[in-house]
Parts: structure tokens; C-alpha cells; sequence
């Protein structure tokens, strides 16, 4: 699953842009000035990123952010119109996201996780698709994981498309996953809850050894915010 070490863009519009981050970048910059981010790269090329008040602080046009080990696609709009409609759609949950991931299987379940772990339908990793929900809280020295919560208000959905062997006799195996509303690191915690931690993922339980994270954001679906036409992107 290693993909391109550059940004680049993936799609662009009057309203919009399709960006792809690399593993091993932040999406944005941590600090005012703090350089290096994938909005810093795409603001030098599409200035109007940068002015917009975005989300949070320092995250400009962005609509959405990816972990740093994290690849693949991110939505930023390029106008205030454009940033609100689409975060509409993200708010109502129309704002679609999938990953592909790479995973093996553990039956170490990590502290702080719910003991009992999590319970699945008979026969539902044979037969996908299913759903892993939950809500989160923050966990460890600095806040830097995640834990489900079981009666967790909001809950966030982990529904799994699918998932079959990356390769005959290795172990690993390929899910594909999507969600509706994101939470940090939730689909890392959620296969990790479910038993497969993400390859190279120390944080969640992942084998591996120094290669970047196994996971990659490969599609989004969202309305376009001028015609309301929707649209759909896939690495």
C-alpha cells in the first residue's frame, strides 16, 4: 500500500479542490507559521486556502484532516460560499469517506478498551458489510489515542465494506471501510477493537516494523456546492 511521497492535486473546481496528502504530513500546519503541512503546500499554489477561517485555527479551507502517518484524499474549499454548503453536507452526514487498509489479527486486547471487546453477529467477518460503533474519549500520556466508549453520545459508525486476504498464506488482511462522521483515529481504533490493528500502528497494536502506516483514504463522495451534482473520487 506505499504510495506517492508528494501532495499533489487531485481535482479542482472554482469552489473546490481534491488534494492527495503522503503519508508522514500533516494535513495542517500545528501552529501559526508552522510550515510543511498539505494546506501550506496547497496555499502557495491556491492562496485563497489560507484566508478562509476554517474549522479550527490554521486549517484555512479544509473541511477535513488525516492523521500524519495517514495518505489519500482531502477536501478543502476555495470560497466561504463553498465552505459552507460542504460543511452542511459533512454535518448531515453526506459527506461520504472510505479507507483501505492492511491489517492482521490480535488477540491481545489493549488497556483501556472496553473488556469485554467487541461483539459481532455470527458469521459477520465472513460476511460483510457490518458496522462498528461506538462513541470515544481521549486515552494515554498526552491524549495521543483514542478508546471506545460503549454508550458514548455521539456514537460513530465504522461500517466494514469488505475484507479478504491481501495475499495467500500472509496473514494480512485487506479491509475496506466507510464512513459518514469521522472521529480522530477511528478507524484505527475500531479495527484494533475489532482485532485487526492496522499494520505499522504501535499506537493501536499494529506488527510492523519503520514502514508508513497501512492506511490510506481512497474515496470521497460529496454534492458539489455550485450545481449539486454529486461527485466522486477515487485513488
Amino acid at each position: 500500500m506505499r504510495e506517492a511521497a508528494s501532495p499533489r492535486v487531485v481535482a479542482q473546481s472554482p469552489d473546490y479542490l481534491v488534494l492527495y496528502k503522503p503519508h508522514d504530513m500533516h494535513t495542517a500546519p500545528l501552529c501559526a507559521g508552522g510550515g510543511g503541512a498539505l494546506l501550506d503546500w496547497a496555499a502557495e499554489r491556491f492562496p485563497e486556502l489560507a484566508t478562509m477561517r476554517g474549522l479550527k485555527a490554521f486549517e484555512g479551507g479544509l473541511l477535513h484532516r488525516l492523521d500524519f502517518g495517514t495518505a489519500g484524499l482531502v477536501l478543502a474549499a476555495r470560497n466561504e460560499a463553498s465552505f459552507e454548503k460542504l460543511l452542511s453536507q459533512q454535518r448531515g452526514g453526506l459527506f461520504i469517506k472510505e479507507y483501505d487498509a492492511l491489517a492482521s489479527k490480535s488477540d491481545r486486547l489493549l488497556s483501556g478498551f472496553p473488556p469485554d471487546g467487541f461483539s459481532l453477529p455470527r458469521g459477520a467477518l465472513e460476511s460483510p458489510p457490518f458496522t462498528v460503533s461506538s462513541g470515544f474519549r481521549a486515552y494515554g500520556p498526552g491524549r495521543k489515542s483514542v478508546r471506545p466508549i460503549l454508550h458514548g453520545k455521539p456514537a460513530y459508525q465504522t461500517e466494514v465494506l469488505s475484507l479478504e486476504p491481501a495475499a495467500v498464506g500472509s496473514g494480512v488482511v485487506q479491509f475496506r471501510v466507510r464512513l459518514a462522521r469521522g472521529f480522530r483515529h477511528q478507524v484505527r481504533c475500531h479495527l484494533s477493537w475489532l482485532g485487526f490493528p492496522i499494520l505499522n500502528d504501535a499506537l493501536y497494536g499494529g506488527s510492523g516494523g519503520d514502514a508508513p502506516l497501512a492506511l490510506k483514504a481512497s474515496f470521497l463522495r460529496f454534492a458539489d456546492p455550485a450545481s449539486g451534482e454529486r461527485r466522486e473520487y477515487r485513488l
